[in-house]
């Protein structure tokens, strides 16, 4: 949570879907080159991080239901970091557009780590319902999308879809 004095007026510290996104592709990338089979501490520490991340981005209040996608910028909190943040409260001005474009991988990820369906409900929201088109359409982005490929190819050969 940063304070934001482009978005919001200046009024909000905010969290944005693209920087959590980054930061959960390094720490899935950190976890999965140094410390898997090396440290099962860390290894471990490190899913318990992302598992939580992961979350946050497919339920309210980042999760918007309307356009079946996590808000880009989410007012978490007044823009004076010695005030506390906002807690299960969103002002009403502190939301904005959506982000279909950088948060693939977390979906796919927080299906990897927990078995949960609701990543691949909400990959299935976020595509419109089309899946199987997701290839073609996510194919410009790859380096945002890789995971859920992946992860879409891995559903199929298992049928699990």
């Amino acid at each position: 949570a940063q304070p934001n004095w482009v978005n919001y007026n200046g009024q909000y510290r905010t969290r944005q879907s693209i920087s959590e996104s980054i930061i959960e592709h390094a720490l899935w990338g950190v976890r999965s080159s140094v410390f898997d089979g090396v440290d099962p501490n860390a290894t471990e520490r490190m899913r318990q991080v992302l598992v939580r991340s992961v979350y946050s981005m497919v339920h309210g209040p980042v999760w918007n239901p309307w356009e079946n996608a996590p808000y880009f910028q989410l007012a978490v909190g007044p823009f004076d970091q010695t005030l506390p943040l906002f807690c299960g409260y969103v002002p009403p001005d502190g939301t904005g557009m959506t982000d279909d474009y950088q948060t693939w991988c977390s979906l796919a990820y927080g299906y990897m780590l927990t078995g949960d369906m609701l990543f691949v409900q909400r990959a299935e929201q976020m595509s419109d319902y089309d899946l199987p088109g997701l290839q073609l359409r996510l194919s410009g982005y790859v380096e945002n999308s890789s995971a859920m490929l992946a992860l879409y190819q891995w559903l199929e050969e298992h049928q699990a879809l």
